[in-house]
């Protein structure tokens, strides 16, 4: 059955311009009957959001016929999305980062229409990557998402970007991901695209997205990659999740050998990076 609606989990801490900016492009969206909840969970005490009609921003939120606004003291960082989403009136999820705006009319009318094609656990994105080499010490990669033009196919692959993805919300109620383990609190990168297919058997899949979405100049303030180490710490959680168990799309056995693929040309094709890990 073709879902009716979609609910809409934004994480946003301090960058206001850059929620006004993907308040408007969601409000521009042509959704073709389909019903929006959008779900904002402010996670910065020195801001509380509120629909008004003083300000540009609570004008913008008050447009929102079916709006729930989380107003926190703390900083769960973004595993907090995950609890929120729990909470979604829709079984349809759309995770969507403050920074990223929306600017093709039909993107989510697109990924929800992909979405229904796929399987119930799987997982829907427009920023991921496809592990093409790892060992003990380095693993490469190669990158699709809204910025880069060559992939033009659905293409299945290891991570995607919890900043735009798009699941169903059954997932989210396995006891592997409702009780995380600790070592996973400080990134949602770090897990999700792993411990997703380790326990539920979830695939990922890229939707071709080049120029639907844009990256907002506020994605910088308070930018968790920037902090010293994260990276660092991310890389070598995606090691223990392979060191654990996850099979690398090009190693399951639909993939191997093959040569006239969407993954196979993903990883023939494009330009690969290497990372210590």
């Amino acid at each position: 059955m073709a879902p009716t609606g979609v609910s809409i989990v934004i994480l946003s801490y301090e960058r206001l311009g850059a929620l006004r900016a993907l308040l408007e492009g969601l409000l521009a969206q042509d959704l073709t009957g389909l019903e929006i909840e959008l779900l904002v969970c402010n996670n910065s005490s020195a801001v509380r959001l509120r629909t008004s009609p003083f300000i540009t921003l609570g004008r913008l939120l008050g447009r929102f016929p079916d709006l729930k606004i989380f107003n926190s003291s703390h900083n769960w960082l973004c595993r907090v999305r995950y609890t929120v989403a729990t909470l979604a009136r829709h079984d349809l999820i759309l995770f969507l980062d403050d920074d990223l705006i929306p600017v093709h009319p039909r993107l989510i009318r697109q990924m929800v229409d992909l979405q229904t094609t796929l399987r119930p656990n799987d997982i829907l994105s427009c920023w991921t990557a496809l592990w093409t080499r790892w060992d003990d010490t380095h693993l490469t990669k190669v990158r699709m998402g809204f910025l880069y033009p060559q992939t033009t196919e659905v293409t299945e692959c290891d991570y995607v970007g919890p900043g735009v993805c798009m699941f169903n919300k059954q997932i989210l109620f396995h006891p592997a991901i409702l009780n995380l383990p600790e070592e996973f609190h400080r990134s949602d990168s770090a897990w999700f695209p792993w411990l997703t297919a380790m326990e539920l058997g979830s695939r990922k899949f890229y939707l071709p997205s080049y120029g639907m979405l844009r990256v907002h100049p506020e994605s910088r303030r308070s930018a968790l990659a920037s902090l010293p180490g994260f990276r660092d710490g991310q890389y070598a959680a995606y090691k223990r999740m392979w060191k654990r168990g996850y099979t690398p799309v090009l190693a399951t056995e639909r993939h191997q050998g093959r040569t006239d693929t969407p993954e196979a040309r993903a990883a023939q094709s494009l330009r690969t990076e290497t990372d210590a890990w």
